[in-house]
């Protein structure tokens, strides 16, 4: 990976961007010694080709008021066809003619983004909100960074869109801001710049002169009252970005010439988020001998009937299958925390779970120690290990959340692979499902060292310590992400119930 300073450049697909100007532009940062890599919509030239093939397209819009694409079969063939097939050989002829090296490539190629496919999208139609199922349309959930890091390594400006690939190993769109999110906090990028067809984030969307010089971003929920229209998924990948430790996130002018260095240099609107720590991910797995196990079931009459659930090990396990279905006392559903050790996971489900209990709910904390020596004890911390570890703990909870069960699930769960497995079993099966990264530095985990384990690896006593010198692959988009470096235990208590609340858990 090259140690020059590395700007991820979101070329936006709105037709009065203007390509050939962001190509000269990045073939001049390229020039004074900077990587870029550059990642690409399409949103004009879907347009028009859907319209030469006759295919329909429709829009979206979700309850908090983001406008996303639906992708029927047909339309993410156009997509497809529009991205891979006219705009990208056009963005890298123009760069190959500024004396810049590119390369064209979807998150398809080295499996580069994979992505979890949407069981169900949330969009308003005449003012009531309905469940969208036969979308083609997925939620980031890996990046694997390898081709981008050789490319940007060797000299060449890697230009990027979806589509994605999913966990069945189809293609799948996913939105190109939120890509190039990712692909700036997964590269450890010093900055994003987001370009599009306006100044900047606008007070008012229809005059141009409203901009916005910097914008704060709520650290959870919905966008902010200026995110309309295409804007909210900038603003939204945006926070992403700045939540994953990238320091500098901008969306400006596309139309202007030099419109990244325009941007680089203050143009456009600074977005900031509250209480961002603004630390760098530590992306790796992780390995912290923390164990993971659940307590004794709760008690209560349990109506069988013939609800199914099955899980598949991707590596040689036996499959698990059992029938049940859901029981008497109302919605249940899996909370799972992840983050590194001492990072407070177990605190705050604890903490949740006493107050949830007190206000009638049936609740299960499954702790990641318990756990492990109940239901694991014969597996060690390999990366296959782990990954069946989580697997076989997010079974047991699906097992009590389908009974009416609010589980809390304090477990690192190193890799994503294995946290979008759980989701998917969840999903297919109609089980409320949340992903909480508690987010603290490893710098205050370390301080905590609630187990001894900083200590214990820094004296050369254990390895494969996660965050530390073993992975942890943080999420890219977690339902819920807790800044605990920022606010007291019984705030991110509040938090993550807010959370639960507004998903009808609690």
């Amino acid at each position: 990976m090259t140690t020059r300073p590395l700007t991820v450049v979101k070329c936006g697909g709105n037709p009065s961007v203007d390509a050939a100007r962001i190509c000269a532009d990045v073939a001049g940062l390229v020039r004074e010694g900077q990587s870029v890599l550059l990642v690409h919509g399409g949103s004009g030239e879907i347009a028009r080709l859907a319209g030469r093939l006759g295919v329909p397209q429709r829009t979206l819009v979700s309850p908090d008021n983001v406008t996303t694409r639906y992708t029927d079969p047909a339309t993410l063939e156009v997509v497809i066809l529009a991205l891979a097939g006219s705009v990208k050989p056009r963005i890298v002829a123009e760069l190959a003619r500024h004396g810049v090296p590119a390369v064209g490539l979807t998150g398809l190629d080295g499996g580069m983004l994979r992505a979890r496919r949407k069981s169900a999208v949330r969009s308003v139609v005449d003012g009531r909100t309905t469940l969208v199922r036969d979308n083609l349309s997925g939620q980031l959930g890996e990046v694997r960074t390898e081709l981008a890091e050789t490319l940007l390594g060797s000299g060449f400006v890697p230009v990027v869109s979806p589509p994605a690939i999913d966990e069945h190993d189809q293609p799948v769109n996913v939105d190109a801001d939120r890509v190039a999110a990712a692909l700036a906090v997964a590269l450890g990028a010093d900055q994003l710049v987001l370009l599009t067809g306006a100044p900047g984030v606008l007070a008012d969307p229809d005059d141009d002169t409203s901009l916005l010089g910097t914008y704060e971003v709520p650290a959870t929920g919905a966008p902010g009252r200026f995110a309309t229209g295409g804007m909210a998924l900038k603003i939204v990948a945006a926070r992403e970005a700045l939540a994953g430790g990238v320091a500098s996130v901008r969306i400006a002018d596309g139309r202007v010439a030099n419109p990244v260095s325009a941007a680089l240099a203050g143009a456009g609107t600074t977005v900031t988020m509250k209480g961002n720590p603004n630390m760098k991910p530590v992306v790796s797995n992780s390995r912290s001998n923390q164990a993971e196990c659940f307590p004794t079931a709760p008690q209560g009459n349990v109506t069988r009937a013939s609800h199914k659930y099955v899980t598949k090990q991707d590596h040689p396990s036996p499959n698990v299958t059992t029938t049940f279905s859901s029981g008497e006392a109302g919605q249940g559903g899996t909370v799972w925390l992840t983050g590194l050790p001492s990072a407070g996971k177990t605190t705050i489900a604890r903490g949740l779970a006493e107050r949830l209990r007190a206000d009638g709910h049936r609740v299960q904390v499954l702790d990641g120690d318990e756990v492990r020596v109940a239901l694991s004890a014969e597996l060690g911390f390999s990366k296959e290990d782990r990954d069946t570890n989580v697997r076989r703990v997010g079974y047991v909870a699906g097992l009590l959340a389908v009974h009416g069960v609010t589980v809390l699930v304090p477990v690192i769960a190193p890799y994503a692979v294995s946290r979008a497995a759980v989701r998917e079993l969840h999903a297919a099966h109609g089980v409320p499902y949340l992903e909480v990264h508690v987010a603290t530095p490893v710098e205050l985990c370390a301080s905590r060292d609630v187990k001894g384990l900083y200590a214990k690896q820094s004296a050369g006593d254990i390895r494969g310590l996660t965050g530390v010198d073993d992975p942890y692959e943080p999420p890219i988009n977690p339902d819920l992400r807790i800044l605990t470096q920022n606010q007291t235990v019984e705030e991110s208590i509040q938090q993550l119930r807010a959370l639960l609340t507004a998903r009808g858990l609690s």
